[in-house]
């Protein structure tokens, strides 16, 4: 998923589920990373254990492109449905993250959408869930 390349040699985890990244100068890069770059790291460590755990668990994803715009927004959401292949994956996403470029990426993946409408009432908080076709 990640689009630079270049500017990046080597990811490592170490026994205690560190993460180092190094550039291509061989300094350590955590902390430089952009949100767009964090979000790759988050997603590749996340799908990465999932596999490796052997359990076939469903993936929930709150607000995944929230922190990140433009091109990288768009790189993540053409990657994520081949990144996440054969996994059962839920994206909680807002209306802004979930543009109609975002929506085009990623609709040969989609298998239900719901648009969940929140109501203020005096007694509370009211949530009604309406299915869209894909």
């Amino acid at each position: 998923m990640i689009w630079k390349k270049d500017s990046f040699k080597d990811v490592r985890i170490d026994k205690d589920y560190n993460i180092s990244i190094i550039d291509n100068r061989g300094m350590e890069s955590v902390g430089t990373l952009s949100a767009g770059e964090r979000q790759v790291l988050a997603l590749s460590f996340m799908s990465s254990l999932n596999i490796v755990s052997g359990f076939d668990a469903p993936i929930i994803i709150d607000t995944p492109l929230a922190r990140i715009t433009g091109e990288p927004r768009e790189n993540i959401a053409r990657s994520l449905p081949n990144y996440l292949m054969r996994r059962q994956v839920i994206l909680l996403v807002t209306e802004d993250e979930y543009t109609k470029v975002v929506r085009e990426k990623i609709k040969k993946a989609v298998g239900k959408e719901y648009l969940i409408k929140f109501r203020e009432t005096k007694e509370g908080g009211e949530a009604e869930v309406v299915a869209f076709e894909c």
